[in-house]
């Protein structure tokens, strides 16, 4: 569960990075292709990154301990007292929060392919040029992928035409394409307002691009009397294109808008470093280079056969995240201990094995009894890990964790 709360808070920050550029230099220029292939584009990178980053979303520190030995430290475990009868964790119930509105917002799709089946149903249908066009007085002209809505239809009639033509440059340009791949992004991040302005955004340079290719078979004034004439206001889903339905004034301006230089292109190598900078901080994660001293060691055993620092380091089944939960649903308070107000930090040490298993479980330094014996007992019956690994062998390998015994927050 917190791999999935990281990976869409990562993807959510890049997408809020990447999207503020676009508003910021980009949304004015006339160059729509490349608008509406950015405004894809970024969806994909926001998951791109996060994504790359995760075989490698733990990078375990190396220590120096007080008597010159080095460590594999393991992340410190904390031990609640109300542990044992918390049902779900706060990261938990975010998933499950998370995961109904994913369901919802499923549900709401496959609801809105059903609602236009059933309108399609009850609306004439004609084939014109090649498209299906569905007629209905109550419908507002649209389009949905091979699909034409239209509230009437009028072969000698310019405004049908028109409105007709409008909508077939939508299909032709695939830009319910576009809109079904930023459904799923809408449903994956539904969380995220960004995704309602992005949404906003790619339709408004789907239009902008109809909108050019109108103006070559109509002059502006006749054009500009279509997009405010009144039609039937039908509130439908939002991957379908309805006509007029954005801000006139605005396509106005574009309409008439000298094409923005070659030149202007440049601005879009803007998103290089920025790309850049997103891998480095969420895909590279880079681990410590050992020193010459970390170096020396790793090649040598100790007298007992056991290495402390490896090239491939142990890895616990289920990775992190499935050690950190085995501890946390088997490590508990000692009652009496509680009672007493004992508490503080048990650092313990094993070793992984050639075969992956634990031995060698010994405390370096306790604080009571039962504390030091509850945290021995779980560790000695902990699952096998993967070995780790020197010079391509399997190798013995020492490692240290802290846990943490803590009455209350």
């Amino acid at each position: 569960m917190t791999t999935l709360l990281t990976f869409l808070l990562e993807a959510s920050i890049c997408l809020s990075i990447l999207y503020l550029l676009y508003r910021g230099l980009l949304a004015k220029c006339t160059h729509f292709g490349w608008n509406r292939l950015y405004l894809l584009g970024i969806l994909v990178l926001s998951c791109l990154f996060p994504l790359l980053s995760l075989p490698s979303l733990w990078s375990p520190p190396i220590i120096f301990s007080q008597g010159g030995e080095f460590y594999h430290n393991l992340e410190e475990v904390v031990v609640w007292y109300n542990q044992p009868s918390s049902l779900v964790s706060f990261p938990h119930l975010l998933a499950i929060v998370y995961l109904l509105g994913l369901v919802y917002g499923i549900a709401r799709f496959i609801g809105s392919l059903v609602w236009f089946y059933r309108i399609t149903k009850k609306a004439e249908r004609r084939k014109v040029n090649g498209y299906w066009v569905y007629i209905h007085p109550e419908f507002k002209p649209a389009s949905f992928l091979n699909y034409i809505l239209m509230p009437e239809y009028d072969l000698d009639h310019r405004t049908s035409e028109l409105v007709l033509v409008h909508e077939q440059n939508h299909i032709k340009m695939g830009h319910s394409i576009d809109l079904l791949v930023l459904e799923f992004f809408q449903i994956l991040f539904w969380f995220h307002p960004l995704l309602y302005l992005i949404r906003k955004s790619l339709k408004e340079v789907h239009e902008f691009q109809v909108d050019k290719e109108l103006v070559k078979v109509s002059s502006l004034k006749e054009y500009a009397s279509l997009l405010i004439e009144p039609f039937a206001q039908v509130r439908g889903p939002s991957f379908i294109h309805y006509f007029n339905h954005l801000q006139i004034k605005n396509r106005i301006i574009m309409m008439t808008k000298s094409q923005s230089t070659p030149w202007a292109k440049s601005r879009y190598a803007l998103l290089l470093p920025i790309v850049a900078l997103l891998t480095f901080v969420f895909s590279c994660e880079k681990e410590a280079e050992p020193t010459d001293d970390v170096r020396a060691l790793s090649a040598k055993p100790s007298k007992t056969n056991v290495f402390d620092v490896v090239e491939d380091m142990p890895v616990p089944q289920g990775g992190m995240e499935g050690w950190n939960r085995y501890l946390q649903e088997n490590l508990h308070y000692p009652p009496d201990a509680r009672e007493e107000g004992i508490e503080g930090t048990v650092y313990a040490e094993f070793v992984v094995d050639e075969s992956g298993k634990i031995r060698d479980v010994e405390i370096l330094r306790g604080i009571d009894n039962r504390l030091d014996a509850e945290a021995l007992n779980v560790l000695k019956n902990s699952p096998n890990w993967s070995p780790g690994k020197h010079d391509g062998k399997d190798v013995n390998v020492k490692m240290r964790l802290p846990i943490r015994f803590q009455k209350s927050k």
